[in-house]
């Protein structure tokens, strides 16, 4: 919930309360939810005549859990979600798949993998490489990982039109974007601006959960600070140096509004962007299809091109009367059906080496515990958990939680058994670990050393000993070929190996 933004230097009007990391099943919190939801504090609070900036921060610390939580339903209950989910999870499993055939044939990867020789290598591995770099790009491009543009605000049509089209050349493909009004603030002074806003699946997973939280404001705080809040998480906040990202969390709801008022109508109910959300994440995903000659192509149907195609083909009238069509229950049975079906988690490791077992019994589980109850509870109630606000409230203590979460002082809790988060660990330093080699890397860093993984900074990956120990004596942390291997028995040291990075005598 921290503001990303434009050309504004960094002001402290804003903080962060919350988090979420799809890839690591995680939420992570700022503050301790329980606190903020006691009546008596709560009254104690209130009973201090606070500022409106101190009522906004405690209603934010109030609704933290709330808002991640929606994050992760959204993530792993919609079509879109469990897309993206299943092709970054895919090549996880072609990648151990893969090492498995490595080592069979007593190849490792070579470090840096941008200057191997092609014969380093055999062609399997070369396509897995293409693969997963192409992969890596389709779902940054699905999720929205693209900076704004900037127009003059000269020569423009009034009133602005609900959505613009900018070309994005890494896949050459069409980014639908909401044109907005903006200052910027540089060295060069003010200047006024068109800012176009990417709209993709970050943005409208924000726009949902900003739906909860600015309701869930306005009930037990009133619509000042529901509204303070709204324009707070939509201001842009960046140094002048960075690229500039706009913050998306607003974006949505302005495109819906803007719609709207271009065709003469002030307002709407806030509960149908739920509903015209759920249609375009049924819509859209990461598909990995299979070519003619054995290769592989990933395209990318894009949440923001459905929202706004969906937006205009149902018109206003639809949107203000609430009349706004549920998903498809076709797709989204044998999703659940396939989730439901994948196999035993105690069986992975019996049926499945190294590695692999590891992958295999996260997935299965996530499969059987997230995502199968998720697409249950949808069909059982005809998509409305995902567009009706008080329907999901009703379910939301029956509801899957993320299975990982960071507290507020960094430590990792989980309410999955220990053979899954046994898993969780390595998989979460493999896929670090393969993001390393893909990028190129010389020296592998391990993730829990270096903080380059979410949610494992305080958890002991030493097999003897302390890492905060080993780390402070800079007796490991990172892996380079040529240099002897003084590493610890640790789980650093065992992916090394089991990733073919690091190959014993």
């Amino acid at each position: 919930m921290t503001p990303q933004g434009t050309d504004q230097p960094v002001i402290p009007f804003a903080k962060s309360f919350g988090a979420f990391y799809p890839d690591a099943l995680m939420v992570q919190l700022e503050v301790d939810p329980k606190e903020h939801l006691d009546p008596e504090r709560t009254k104690a609070f209130r009973a201090g005549n606070p500022s409106i900036e101190d009522q906004v921060n405690y209603a934010l610390a109030q609704v933290a859990v709330a808002h991640e939580q929606r994050h992760f339903h959204d993530a792993f209950g919609t079509r879109a979600g469990i897309m993206l989910f299943l092709a970054k999870f895919s090549v996880l499993q072609d990648f151990a798949k893969l090492t498995a055939y490595l080592t069979s044939r007593r190849i490792g990867w070579p470090l840096p993998i941008k200057k191997a020789k092609q014969a380093d290598l055999p062609d399997e591995a070369w396509r897995f490489i293409q693969h997963a770099v192409n992969v890596k790009l389709a779902c940054s491009r699905f999720h929205g990982d693209l900076p704004s543009v900037f127009g003059d605000d000269t020569n423009v049509p009034d009133p602005l039109p609900h959505y613009s089209q900018l070309k994005e050349d890494r896949l050459n493909t069409i980014v639908h974007a909401f044109p907005a009004r903006v200052v910027r603030v540089s060295s060069a002074g003010t200047i006024a601006a068109i800012q176009h806003i990417p709209l993709a699946y970050g943005a409208i997973l924000e726009g949902n959960a900003q739906v909860i939280q600015r309701t869930w404001l306005e009930t037990l705080w009133g619509p000042e600070v529901a509204q303070r809040a709204f324009l707070l998480t939509g201001m842009t906040v960046r140094e002048l140096s960075k690229a500039p990202f706009a913050p998306t969390y607003n974006v949505s709801d302005l495109m819906v509004t803007r719609y709207l008022q271009n065709n003469g109508i002030a307002s709407f109910p806030r509960q149908a962007l739920l509903a015209l959300a759920d249609h375009a994440l049924a819509d859209a995903a990461v598909v990995i299809k299979k070519t003619a000659d054995g290769t592989r192509s990933v395209g990318v149907q894009c949440v923001g091109q459905s929202f706004v195609e969906f937006l205009n083909e149902l018109g206003p009238k639809a949107i203000v009367e609430g009349k706004i069509p549920t998903p498809r229950d076709e797709g989204h049975l044998k999703l659940r059906d396939f989730f439901a079906g994948v196999g035993s988690v105690d069986a992975a490791d019996r049926e499945f080496p190294g590695m692999l077992a590891d992958i295999e019994v996260l997935f299965r589980w996530v499969a059987l515990n997230v995502v199968a109850p998720l697409l249950s509870a949808r069909l059982e109630t005809k998509h409305l958990m995902f567009s009706d606000l008080g329907v999901w409230l009703g379910r939301f203590a029956r509801l899957p939680s993320a299975p990982f979460q960071i507290k507020p002082d960094g430590t990792m809790t989980s309410w999955a058994p220990p053979r899954v988060v046994d898993a969780w660990l390595r998989v979460r330093m493999i896929e670090s670990m393969l993001a390393q080699l893909l990028e190129g890397a010389a020296v592998i860093l391990c993730p829990r050393a270096h903080s380059l993984a979410p949610g494992i900074s305080k958890v002991n990956y030493a097999h003897t000993g302390s890492c905060d120990d080993y780390v402070a004596r800079e007796l490991c942390g990172r892996y380079q070929p040529e240099i002897p291997d003084t590493l610890p028995h640790c789980r650093f040291r065992d992916a090394l190996h089991s990733m073919r990075l690091l190959i014993a005598n």
